[in-house]
């Protein structure tokens, strides 16, 4: 039996704002410039002849995110599980390691979170067969600890046992610690006799079950049962949510790996970084001469040491040094690397503003596409569409405004008031309000819209609400 690839896609990356948030976070976007987000990363990263097809667990608003990364990325099977809600790892574990015990029956599943970097794809597979034998002969946990490189606060660690009997690889878990003070964390480092705790683990599935059973019995009736009754959707699979409500939040470690007998530790020397942080970004990224990290419309003068980010307006540095510059569209950090943890105080202070700049950006993803609000008045709004290929935005009708379209890239399929045409690049048309439209996408490649609504002044609620009739 191959591995069970199972991708945790949950979390918001709050320090990771701007760039980083609740409808869009870390994991889907690429913070190393590589052209792929981190959670294509890890996809890709266990994709081969040793693995079965993804599972992925994420939250029901990521949910054609994520299915248009993993088409984006060309791949074609794969297993999403939409979690109804966050209830930390251990849950949602249960969740995945259920279904592939269902699916393929005995096996292995792989936990791994979305969010890290790996670049040595290599070394990171050999780990993980070194650990499979391991645990598919004697039914135990792995994780996978990475060797530490400096005094790091930020992570837990995991303290080194003795070596598993024929294979030299494994060793068993003395212990597991929480993240230690400086202090602490240099007398780890100096011992060699601890790891850094990655978050990555090797389960075998049965045992897992069994398990978080016995140990946390509430989470896994509420799981077994929202599994009996989920839903399948498309490619989604859908627990039912007011069963899984009633699971307590708890992590993985503290449900299984801190209480279980069967705890085994590979220790990892490859690079690797869970990008908490924008000044872990600008130590992984690739540097300038003066040691700037510069990704986008950037012009540096007299600056140093700093990591300077656009994703739309020229940012210009001038005399700085040791500073996080990050703008976006709608918002601009500006921050010192020794303070860069305090960026979740900001996400929570707009959060307790009732302000949206945490939640969304500017460009807003549907399950047709996207779409960028340019500009709105009192009777108005314009937004440029992006509607994919074979893609369409549901047959509706609006009771309040009208909808004019003008293609600018592509060429766009309509049907309004049951009538079917075709626009080319600089052609439109009209809806008037009560006429029921949908536009669609047949071609291969993105068509671009200009949609110009206008009508009487509405609120936001009744701008988004509108009515669902066949075709």
């Amino acid at each position: 039996m191959k591995i069970v690839p199972v991708i945790l896609s949950g979390g918001s990356g709050s320090r990771l704002w701007p760039l980083s948030r609740g409808l869009y976070p870390k994991q889907f976007h690429d913070l190393s410039g590589i052209g792929n987000s981190l959670f294509q990363q890890t996809v890709a990263r266990v994709c081969g002849e040793e693995f079965e097809a993804p599972l992925i667990i994420c939250a029901d608003v990521h949910n054609f995110l994520v299915l248009n990364q993993i088409e984006d990325l060309g791949l074609k099977e794969a297993d999403i599980i939409l979690e109804p809600q966050p209830r930390n790892t251990a849950p949602a574990i249960t969740l995945a390691a259920q279904f592939a015990l269902k699916k393929y029956g005995p096996c292995r599943v792989l936990i791994l979170p979305s969010d890290h970097l790996i670049p040595d794809q290599k070394s990171f597979k050999d780990r993980i067969i070194d650990a499979h034998q391991a645990v598919k002969e004697q039914k135990l946990h792995a994780t996978f600890g990475i060797r530490p490189t400096k005094a790091e606060t930020g992570y837990g660690y995991i303290q080194l046992g003795d070596q598993l009997n024929g294979h030299p690889s494994c060793h068993y878990v003395e212990a597991f610690v929480e993240k230690p003070d400086f202090d602490t964390a240099q007398t780890y480092l100096a011992s060699g006799n601890y790891l850094w705790n990655s978050g990555i683990f090797l389960f075998d599935a049965e045992t897992l079950c069994a398990e978080i059973e016995e140990f946390e019995p509430a989470v896994f009736h509420a799981c077994t049962k929202a599994m009996e009754t989920a839903k399948e959707d498309l490619n989604f699979i859908r627990p039912d949510s007011d069963i899984f409500s009633l699971s307590p939040s708890i992590s993985i470690d503290y449900a299984i790996m801190e209480r279980t007998q069967s705890a085994l530790v590979v220790p990892c020397s490859y690079d690797w970084s869970d990008v908490g942080s924008w000044s872990s970004i600008w130590q992984v990224s690739p540097k300038d001469d003066a040691g700037n990290a510069v990704l986008g419309d950037v012009i540096t003068h007299d600056t140093a040491h700093s990591l300077l980010r656009s994703e739309g307006p020229l940012v210009a540095a001038i005399g700085l040094k040791d500073l996080i510059v990050v703008a976006t569209q709608d918002a601009v950090l500006i921050a010192d690397k020794a303070h860069d943890q305090d960026v979740k105080k900001i996400v929570e202070d707009l959060g307790k503003a009732s302000r949206q700049e945490h939640i969304s950006h500017v460009e807003i993803f549907r399950p047709w596409g996207s779409y960028i609000r340019t500009d709105r008045g009192p009777d108005f709004e314009t937004r440029r569409l992006i509607i994919n290929p074979g893609q369409r935005i549901s047959y509706q009708s609006h009771d309040l405004r009208n909808e004019h379209w003008v293609v600018v890239k592509g060429e766009l399929d309509l049907i309004i008031d049951q009538n079917a045409q075709r626009l080319l690049t600089g052609h439109s048309a009209y809806a008037s309000a009560g006429v029921a439209h949908s536009l669609y996408n047949t071609g291969k490649e993105a068509v671009h819209v200009i949609e110009i609504r206008t009508g009487a002044h509405i609120s936001e609620d009744d701008i988004n609400r509108f009515h669902e009739k066949s075709i």
